[in-house]
């Protein structure tokens, strides 16, 4: 299944433009009603939540989305008891559309966490070797004696990791003076680690990890986890569990969060406690 899921966000999304489009051509033959109320909470919804998740101040999201699943079922509804004379029909083609905001939320939101016999909070995180976006590499026996967050995100075309790494960035000197070291790690090519680096401008390290190599090593590879369109954009079919990572002077694991929801990642405030 999760072959299908580099298409399935290509798919949803068309669809709920084509019933957008559909919603405005019904409320320019009928006027408003009921109905195309029910329409409206039916397509554009969705459609609004993904295109706002780039402008969120806060990485996570609500996994169940309950108000807004209840507010898109009580539009189907309308449309079913309310609608017209073309309520079933509209009423099966606005089902789609539902259906569709249901396996965004319990199928395509969701990641298979596996057990790790390396990630166990406690055990020394074993050395690994990445590269810098200039392509030097970079060890992490570097760092032995400090704090270190590890940070795994999917890419740039990630908006969660995106809004994630921004939360970071307002905490950097918070970080800092706890004495940690913070490495945001992506399997992405290098050079789209290098234009977020620049967009940024902390003192941050963003590592590349070729080859899903040492995500591998942890066990939080990704197969198959990157949309379509960044894969033809130049981005690796696979790419990461989004994953953090906190070990302490000794290289202990103090700190672990491997989310089972791509929409859920951890506070910034939680970090910081870790490191206290």
């Amino acid at each position: 299944m999760n072959r299908l899921k580099p298409f399935f966000l290509p798919v949803a999304t068309t669809y709920w433009t084509i019933a957008s489009i559909a919603t405005l051509y019904f409320f320019y033959l009928d006027g408003f009603n009921p109905s195309i109320l029910g329409m409206a909470l039916s397509s554009f919804l969705p459609a609004i939540f993904l295109w706002t998740l780039p402008l969120r101040k806060k990485s996570s999201t609500s996994p169940s989305q309950l108000p807004l699943t209840l507010i898109m079922l009580f539009g189907l509804l309308t449309i079913a008891f309310w609608g017209s004379n073309r309520s079933i029909l509209l009423t099966g083609f606005y089902s789609i559309s539902y259906a569709l905001w249901i396996s965004y939320l319990l199928w395509y939101s969701m990641l298979t966490v596996k057990n790790s016999e390396v990630l166990v909070p406690g055990k020394v995180l074993p050395d690994m070797h990445f590269k810098t976006y200039d392509n030097k590499p970079f060890y992490t026996g570097v760092l032995a004696g400090k704090k270190v967050v590890y940070i795994f995100y999917r890419g740039n075309w990630c908006p969660i990791c995106m809004t994630q790494i921004k939360e970071i960035t307002d905490q950097y000197l918070e970080l800092k003076e706890r004495g940690a070291e913070v490495l945001l790690i992506s399997p992405q090519p290098q050079k789209k680690s290098k234009e977020l680096a620049n967009k940024l401008g902390v003192d941050l390290l963003f590592l590349t990890d070729t080859n899903n190599t040492m995500a591998r090593l942890l066990e939080i590879e990704d197969k198959n986890g990157t949309p379509i369109q960044p894969v033809v954009s130049g981005y690796d079919a696979d790419t990461v569990l989004p994953t953090v990572i906190i070990t302490d002077e000794l290289g202990k694991i103090i700190f672990l969060d491997r989310t089972d929801n791509y929409r859920v990642r951890p506070e910034p405030e939680t970090i910081i406690a870790a490191l206290s």
